[in-house]
C-alpha cells in the first residue's frame, strides 16, 4: 500500500498499523533517479546538437569573409570581452567597498 510522499507502507496483522518499509522507499528513490539521468542525458543530447547546428551555421558564414573581415571581427569581440571583464571588476570591487 502507499502512503502519502510516495512511501510504501505494509499492514501489520494487529490492528492495522502502518509500517514503513525502507528497502521499497530505497528502490522508488533509485528509480526516480534514473528517471532524472534519462532526462538529463536527453537534454544534452538536444544541447548538443544545437551547438554542432550553430558551430555548422558559424563556419559557413566564416567562409563568405574575407581575411580581414575575420581579423575585424575577432578584434571586435575581443574588445567586448574585455569590456565585460573591466565592468565585472569595476562591479566586484564596488561592492567589496560597500560591504567594507
Amino acid at each position: 500500500m502507499a502512503a502519502p510522499g510516495g512511501l510504501q507502507t505494509a499492514v501489520g496483522e494487529a490492528g492495522g498499523d502502518a509500517v514503513v518499509d525502507p528497502a521499497a522507499n530505497r528502490m522508488a528513490n533509485l528509480v526516480q533517479q534514473q528517471k532524472n539521468i534519462e532526462a538529463q542525458k536527453k537534454a544534452n543530447k538536444r544541447a548538443i546538437k544545437n551547438e554542432q547546428r550553430k558551430r555548422k551555421r558559424l563556419m559557413a558564414k566564416a567562409k563568405e569573409l574575407s581575411t580581414s573581415e575575420l581579423a575585424e571581427v575577432w578584434i571586435v569581440r575581443n574588445a567586448a570581452e574585455a569590456k565585460a571583464k573591466a565592468k565585472a571588476k569595476a562591479k566586484t570591487s564596488n561592492q567589496a567597498r560597500a560591504d567594507a
